[in-house]
């Protein structure tokens, strides 16, 4: 089952986060595909470690750390290791995702 976000509501409908970059992604060549993938799981790494860390003391950092910095390019990879290493922050990072998903969606799909 999947779980259905909104972002916002107009006069067409409810517009659902990723559903433009999921067709944005259908049409590019798989290059670019993971490119554009890579690009929204590093600026969430990114984000996650920026904003949490003055939340945090030193043990709380270097697990953050841990967590964010290793070499994982794909959105499904970064939700497995965030559930498994990190569960108590998912909310969060599916609130960076989201926003994440929402600037390429702005940036890419609006300016085409």
């Amino acid at each position: 089952m999947q779980k259905s976000l909104t972002t916002s509501s107009s006069a067409s409908g409810t517009v659902m986060v990723g559903e433009r970059y999921r067709v944005l992604l259908k049409t590019l060549p798989e290059k670019d595909r993971r490119d554009l993938e890579a690009f929204v799981v590093n600026r969430v790494k990114v984000d996650m470690i920026r904003k949490l860390e003055h939340l945090l003391e030193e043990e709380g950092r270097r697990n953050l750390r841990e967590v964010f910095l290793v070499p994982i390019f794909t959105i499904k990879d970064l939700t497995n290791r965030v559930s498994e290493m990190a569960p108590d922050i998912r909310t969060f990072f599916y609130k960076e995702l989201c926003s994440a998903i929402g600037d390429v969606e702005k940036r890419f799909v609006c300016s085409a």
